[in-house]
């Protein structure tokens, strides 16, 4: 995510770190991040798998959290197909299956932000030296997804009370998790503003970072009514 975190941080303040292993934690976790950065409340922005933990807490935590952002996150009825299935059970063992999947999935998605083939390669190498150069738990998504499945996510939708923001890739493009369940957010949560990020799909932190960073930095500064400062960064 280092290219949209980047794009972000060019616009307002950003607070940003790698999700505890152990779900159970990632509340906490959320908390110390801005005790430690002296902020009371923040703008949450959480995608894919983090969009999890960032409505979970957004729903528990409603005092520390001034807008909220989700972004390609599974629906509140997404189950995993097969393969998710199959790599979350056997962990690191399966690891490249399942970056193999992931790849061929989202190929169609970086063709077309990118505009074809020559402008999609060296995109796809630099992100690939990104990924070997700070790899994803295996054991960690495991974690994350079981606890992710036994949360009634409809209702945690439901008791968000900030302003959210709900954001997805193209239909047609996003197929690690269908934009359509990310879409229903937009139902459960009170107000929520639902907005498609055109020509991607799943990863457009990494396609239209730019794109992602502004729309998102202006909706935190719509609700806040001023350009986002310190005290509440997203």
């Amino acid at each position: 995510m280092a290219p949209t975190v980047e794009a972000l941080a060019r616009r307002c303040r950003v607070l940003t770190f790698s999700l505890a292993a152990d779900p159970a934690e990632a509340l906490a976790q959320v908390d110390a991040a801005l005790d430690h950065a002296g902020v009371n409340a923040a703008a949450i922005c959480g995608v894919s798998l983090g969009g999890m933990i960032a409505l979970h807490y957004a729903a528990s935590r409603p005092a520390r959290v001034s807008a909220l952002v989700l972004a390609s996150t599974p629906g509140p009825a997404w189950e995993p197909d097969r393969i998710q299935a199959f790599c979350a059970r056997y962990g690191s063992v399966t690891a490249p299956v399942f970056v193999g999947a992931a790849m061929v999935r989202m190929w169609p998605e970086l063709l077309r932000a990118r505009g074809g083939w020559l402008r999609a390669l060296p995109a796809i190498g630099r992100q690939g030296l990104r990924v070997l150069a700070h790899p994803a738990s295996p054991g960690g998504m495991r974690r994350r997804l079981a606890w992710w499945l036994a949360i009634d996510r409809a209702a945690d939708a439901r008791r968000v009370q900030a302003p959210a923001l709900v954001l997805a890739g193209d239909d047609a493009l996003d197929r690690v998790v269908p934009a359509s369940g990310t879409r229903e957010y937009a139902s459960y949560i009170r107000g929520a503003r639902f907005m498609t990020i055109e020509n991607t799909g799943h990863v457009g932190v990494i396609t239209r970072p730019d794109r992602f960073a502004e729309i998102v930095s202006e909706f935190v500064k719509e609700k806040r009514g001023t350009v986002p400062l310190p005290d509440a960064a997203p």
